[in-house]
């Protein structure tokens, strides 16, 4: 930044200053996934052994046990970011639910709480994982984790849950497609906007179609990540003698490169 911009913001002249609108300003989220291995041949009656009831008690139980578990364990972290100063953070909150995977997302304003997300989700994960092998041992879990940044490399998008609506609001959308979806994500973004619950803030761009490679690298062994975030979790790691070594509720995650792999564009 120079001395000029600095200035930039200050009218004129009488000029008027117009604000930038909630939506176009810059933000990075975070992507934590969580795929269920072994539901498949769960439910096409493949493992009849461990389950006898069905296939539905650990369908649910995934759902409903991991949630809770990483509830408590995102309890826990935001408590030491409390402590370190680090107030008002919005939790990582479900995304959307792929069939066996449940995908969160939480908006970036912290490498402290990047690093304390993504431990409070591999312990949360170790636990559930753990009552699972107890319970249904050929059932296992794989995670993936990774970040985007908008509105520049990605782009947010506002979708309508009610067909009626979309007839209403978007009667023009083939002549402008860019303002209407300005117009829905400005809404979306505008806390005086009573609708906002009834549309679903979804995510497009290079940066998610990375992640979604990623979680077809995932396995029981290992988690990848992308660049950003190990980046992000090093950093933190290597600045945090006094802040987050030696937590009892959270291990530090071992961070490897395990070379390269190609991968299919997507067409």
């Amino acid at each position: 930044m120079n001395a000029n911009d600095s200035q930039s913001n200050t009218p004129r002249n009488g000029e008027t200053i117009i604000p930038i609108p909630e939506c176009f300003r810059s933000r990075s989220r975070l992507f934590l996934s969580i795929d269920l291995i072994g539901s498949t041949a769960l439910k096409q009656g493949r493992i009849i052994k461990e389950c006898r009831t069905g296939w539905r008690d650990p369908m649910l139980e995934f759902y409903h046990s991991f949630q809770h578990l990483f509830a408590q364990k995102w309890c826990l972290a935001n408590t030491i970011l409390n402590n370190l100063g680090r107030h008002d953070l919005d939790p990582p909150k479900l995304w959307k639910a792929a069939g066996d995977e449940l995908i969160y997302s939480q908006l970036m304003l912290d490498s402290y709480q990047v690093c304390l997300a993504v431990r409070a989700w591999i312990e949360a994960a170790k636990f559930f994982r753990n009552d699972l092998r107890n319970k249904f041992p050929s059932l296992d879990v794989k995670m993936t984790a990774w970040t985007a940044s908008f509105p520049v490399i990605n782009t947010e998008i506002v979708l309508e849950s009610d067909p009626n609506k979309v007839l209403s609001k978007n009667g023009t959308i083939r002549s402008n497609v860019l303002t209407s979806m300005f117009n829905k994500l400005n809404d979306y973004y505008s806390k005086q906007n009573p609708e906002k619950i009834n549309a679903f803030l979804d995510f497009i761009g290079p940066s998610m179609d990375i992640g979604f490679r990623l979680c077809g690298l995932s396995s029981q062994r290992q988690m990848p990540i992308s660049v950003e975030l190990a980046f992000i979790l090093s950093s933190v790691q290597k600045n945090s003698k006094n802040n987050l070594d030696n937590l009892d509720d959270f291990s530090e995650p071992k961070l490897r490169y395990t070379g390269k792999k190609r991968t299919e564009r997507c067409s």
